[in-house]
């Protein structure tokens, strides 16, 4: 990937140790890249860190990335990044927060730069509550509304 202002290549992450997209970020970074993960969640934190230990893609990059334990509103950034990706679920926050988190995206990115972000449609069947099944456990799930 070139960057689009002709500077070094950057990337940002909002990261999920299992998301895939994070394999592909990693495997797509060259010698003069640089990549910051930033997860809010400790655990999440670790297993990227076992990552970067264990599997082949991200240990060839392991010099080249760092793990930020915080909240994108406390991360600091030392310059601007070329490209930021991010798969935060913007559906599950509230629209101030949603709105401070973009404030702060357009705030990390360098002119020209590029951001991009998924949230996943379908994750798998949870358990939802519903007027049918008053129990604890509900009875439905999300593949069948």
């Amino acid at each position: 990937m070139s960057a689009p202002n002709g500077d070094r290549p950057a990337f940002w992450k909002s990261a999920r140790a299992r998301e895939p997209s994070t394999r592909r970020i990693v495997a797509l970074l060259k010698a003069d890249d640089r990549l910051d993960l930033v997860e809010l969640n400790q655990a999440f934190a670790g297993r990227l860190e076992q990552r970067f230990q264990s599997e082949p893609t991200f240990k060839r990059a392991a010099d080249r990335a760092r793990i930020h334990v915080c909240g994108i509103e406390s991360f600091e950034a030392e310059r601007p990044y070329d490209f930021i990706v991010s798969g935060l679920p913007f559906n599950n926050f509230s629209p101030a927060f949603v709105g401070r988190v973009m404030d702060a995206f357009f705030n990390f990115l360098a002119p020209g730069g590029v951001l991009s972000f998924f949230e996943y449609m379908y994750v798998g069947p949870c358990a939802v509550s519903s007027p049918e099944a008053p129990s604890a456990h509900a009875s439905k799930t999300s593949t069948e509304f």
